[in-house]
């Protein structure tokens, strides 16, 4: 039996044996035998995703961001009881809070798993088509979106890190909480610098978009990585990890669809040696976190844990949905809150005047649809008044709105995303771009909001520049249509559609 049919059978079988430790550790309100549901239930989604990796390898980095936000502090303490790593200090972590907890959790392991498993079914054809399945972009298109961005580029990643310094030297005069509490104004750099500076995300997701060579993959990664660098001297580290998983991300994605004519993008050695460096991210995050002043703890076992402690504070998020049950207002729409408010107030306002609640406070708390606004109000008023918070969590969002049936179904919805998205990647290079954008914002939901990935990816400085690069390949085309270029009309076999075996030959001869 083939090492990847050994993995699927060993997926099938845990897919069995999973759901029934859920309803046995629920009924018996056993938090340990939910804990290792959880266990087998990661084992089974690795499983799934290694036996059918070009098809849910975004499943699987989902899996491992979900895990490290959410699943941390109950696996450490499984490991490392003595760690006391699932925080006490503001949850009464009873027995029957705790299988509350873990029932979500589980839930949404489970919606995750079922959504890909669906999804990816009813789209692999369109996932095993290669770079570009059935739908391609003339050559002229394709090279006219790519100098674009790269002028982009070239004008935004410095503007970018202007900007990035700007709020570094705000952050050590003022203080890092200071930065939440001051409009964009009192940052000093010019404003037009900032908005150019926030354009720079969709410049290198068009460069990407493109499939460039690999020298030219290789130098936009190592600028978009400068930035992530960069931006930790803010420190504020969710730009840093988000550009890395955008990196894996995209490195994943062409070594799935690599085509005869191209290197490894994803070599053994390189893969060791990014697993290498996690103690040092680990190291240099607390470090960050040490320099906010605020939140100081006792290490826990060394960098790796107590940064595994410190993310995992999320799961916290799920405990507060039963502790401040009574508080919390209903009829909010917690998971729908971003998209809400975007059309309430960005949209409608326009003609209605309406205008957001701004600020960390009471109202903005209460009558918000901000699920990280609330929890923080009830769980650290003190802390919230004073610019921090808790962050939020779609599982915990997903239970708010719609119960236990939310948390599943919900994940499902996300699951299924997962699978979409590794299928846009290989239909086009707008779907392409499209799907870079919002990959780069879904791995964060687990500490962020159900749809905050959406209206994040297209927020107005993105539309902005979308808008600007679809304008900019318009005048590229239509100037070589007129000088008569002749390859006006000729089809991209060269970044849009994988070459098979005979038409290399062919080319080589």
């Amino acid at each position: 039996m083939r090492p990847g049919s050994r993995l699927g059978v060993l997926a099938v079988i845990g897919a069995c044996v999973w759901p029934v430790l859920v309803v046995v550790g629920t009924v018996l309100e056993a938090p340990d035998v939910l804990v290792v549901a959880i266990c087998i239930g990661l084992l089974t989604l690795a499983g799934l995703t290694a036996a059918l990796a070009s098809r849910h390898y975004l499943l699987g980095l989902f899996v491992a961001s979900f895990a490290i936000f959410l699943l941390s502090r109950h696996l450490i303490d499984l490991v490392w009881p003595g760690l006391n790593s699932v925080d006490s200090g503001l949850v009464d972590w009873t027995p029957a809070l705790e299988t509350h907890v873990l029932l979500s959790l589980n839930l949404a392991l489970l919606g995750l798993g079922t959504g890909a498993v669906f999804a990816g079914h009813w789209l692999r054809g369109w996932i095993s088509n290669g770079p570009e399945g059935r739908h391609g972009r003339s050559t002229h298109v394709v090279s006219a979106v790519r100098q674009v961005g790269l002028i982009m580029v070239a004008v935004t990643t410095p503007a970018r890190l202007l900007y990035v310094g700007a709020l570094a030297l705000f952050v050590r005069e003022e203080g890092f909480y200071e930065l939440y509490e001051v409009s964009e104004d009192s940052v000093p750099v010019p404003g037009f610098v900032a908005t150019l500076g926030q354009m720079n995300d969709v410049a290198v997701m068009a460069v990407l978009a493109t499939r460039p060579s690999p020298r030219l993959t290789w130098t936009v990664l190592g600028l978009y990585l400068l930035d992530g660098v960069a931006s930790l001297a803010t420190l504020e580290r969710a730009t840093f990890f988000l550009n890395i998983l955008l990196v894996v991300v995209y490195l994943a994605y062409r070594q799935a669809t690599r085509t005869p004519d191209e290197p490894q993008w994803l070599r053994p050695w390189a893969v060791l040696a990014g697993v290498a460096t996690v103690p040092l991210m680990a190291m240099v995050s607390q470090k960050v976190v040490a320099q906010r002043g605020r939140n100081q703890g006792v290490e826990r076992g060394g960098p790796v844990l107590e940064f595994l402690h410190a993310q995992g504070v999320s799961v916290n998020v799920i405990a507060f949905t039963q502790q401040f049950a009574d508080e919390i207002p209903e009829g909010r729409w917690y998971s729908l809150g971003p998209l809400i408010e975007f059309v309430r107030y960005r949209l409608l306002g326009v003609f209605t005047g309406e205008t957001q609640l701004t600020g960390n406070n009471a109202e903005r708390a209460l009558e918000g649809h901000i699920f990280s606004h609330t929890v923080s109000y009830l769980a650290i008023p003190d802390v919230y008044a004073r610019g921090s918070g808790y962050g939020s969590s779609f599982v915990a969002e997903l239970y708010v709105d719609l119960g236990y049936p939310g948390v599943f179904l919900g994940s499902i919805v996300i699951g299924a995303l997962t699978a979409v998205f590794t299928a846009m990647l290989g239909w086009g290079m707008v779907p392409r771009l499209l799907a870079l954008l919002m990959i780069r914002q879904l791995f964060f939901i687990p500490r962020s909001s159900f749809t905050g990935f959406f209206v994040n990816a297209f927020d107005l400085y993105n539309m902005v520049a979308l808008a600007a690069l679809a304008v900019g390949a318009w005048l590229f085309v239509s100037y070589r249509a007129r000088d008569g270029d002749p390859t006006s009309g000729a089809r991209d076999v060269g970044a849009d559609r994988p070459r098979t075996s005979a038409s290399l030959t062919r080319v080589r001869r």
